[in-house]
């Protein structure tokens, strides 16, 4: 059994970043980088909006599973993201294959965690939380793990509606009126509908709370049986809902209200696709920029947990973060001056 070192639910929750996908649909972007280090915007990169919400969520324990072409996922990485403080218990951790259980590389999701098991062991986080490198998306994952506690799950999936024929390309969720769900098909040729909307099923963000525990043997489980494809979406969810372990759904744009939900899926085939949620299909008012991070972060104390104000304000001023650098060896700077509503801030020495 893990001993938990923290005391608040949101300190002792480590976070895990999915960025080991070859990412064909992102071809010819991913020629020379992983999924998470294709460029955004010029100067951000895919896995900047995780990061950035992570921050804003005041979880700052995170590790970054990359396999493909990582060099600038790193270089990105190391340049635009040190500031946050190890003497705080903050990081980011970059954990590639390593053989450490066998002499494979990660064969999928649920196997890149079941790698890294000796890394949960050693964190012992009450929670861990799983998300993606390559989702454009703005959400409190506080709000997320708040739904986890109150339901008493061991496992809780972040959730949104989706047109029918959006829906097969996500795992299409069933779930009772009190949240818990009690059937899941990962990218069904035919998704059922929700009750209440007949045109709309519920789909899985990729985004989950485990208790970690749970999780740990689940994948340890998972490992044994030969049949599986080691993902979370094909063999663990639908296991546990088979065994009716207690599974939940949380609606993150019903969840995140008023302060706004935005979530999009990014790839391309001759064109930039997107599935956007949010006010009017409006895009979000914001970008992921790593040294307006840095400056206010080195600003604040320590998290006091879901009451804490949003300490980067993503809405106010526009700033110049990372200097492309580019994926061909340059060494990029980031440039940490920072502008909000007219006033140029000078930069923190990061």
């Amino acid at each position: 059994m893990l001993r938990h070192r923290r005391s608040s639910a949101f300190q002792d929750t480590l976070v895990m970043v999915m960025a080991g996908g070859r990412g064909e649909r992102l071809y010819p972007l991913t020629r020379d980088r992983t999924k998470g280090a294709v460029p955004f915007g010029g100067q951000y990169r895919l896995i900047d909006f995780t990061l950035s919400n992570c921050v804003n969520s005041d979880l700052c324990r995170i590790c970054v599973l990359p396999q493909y072409k990582s060099a600038s996922l790193e270089r990105h990485l190391r340049l635009g993201w040190s500031f946050l403080r190890p003497e705080r218990g903050e990081g980011i951790e970059v954990l590639p294959p390593q053989q450490r259980v066998d002499e494979h590389w990660y064969r999928g999701t649920a196997d890149a965690v079941y790698q890294n098991i000796y890394t949960l062991r050693q964190h012992a986080p009450a929670h861990t939380l799983i998300l993606s490198s390559d989702h454009l998306y703005r959400l409190d994952y506080r709000l997320l793990l708040e739904h986890h506690l109150q339901a008493g799950a061991e496992l809780t999936i972040a959730c949104m509606s989706a047109d029918l024929g959006e829906a097969r390309r996500f795992g299409v969720i069933q779930a009772s009126p009190d949240g818990q769900v009690i059937g899941f098909e990962e990218k069904p040729a035919q998704p059922k509908p929700m009750l209440c909307s007949p045109g709309r099923a519920l789909v899985s963000m990729g985004i989950y709370v485990f208790d970690t525990q749970v999780l740990i043997d689940l994948l340890e489980e998972d490992a044994a049986q030969t049949q599986s494809t080691r993902d979370f979406g094909h063999d663990i969810i639908p296991r546990m809902v088979r065994e009716r372990r207690r599974v939940q759904a949380c609606d993150m744009a019903a969840a995140q209200g008023e302060r706004g939900f935005y979530w999009a899926g990014y790839r391309v085939g001759g064109r930039v696709l997107g599935s956007q949620h949010g006010p009017a299909g409006r895009a979000p008012g914001f970008l992921p920029v790593p040294a307006q991070l840095a400056a206010l972060h080195l600003a604040a104390g320590p998290a006091t947990g879901p009451s804490r104000p949003d300490r980067t304000e993503h809405r106010g001023g526009r700033l110049a973060g990372m200097q492309r650098g580019g994926d061909r060896g340059g060494q990029g700077t980031p440039d940490h001056s920072l502008t909000r509503g007219g006033d140029r801030l000078p930069g923190r020495g990061l």
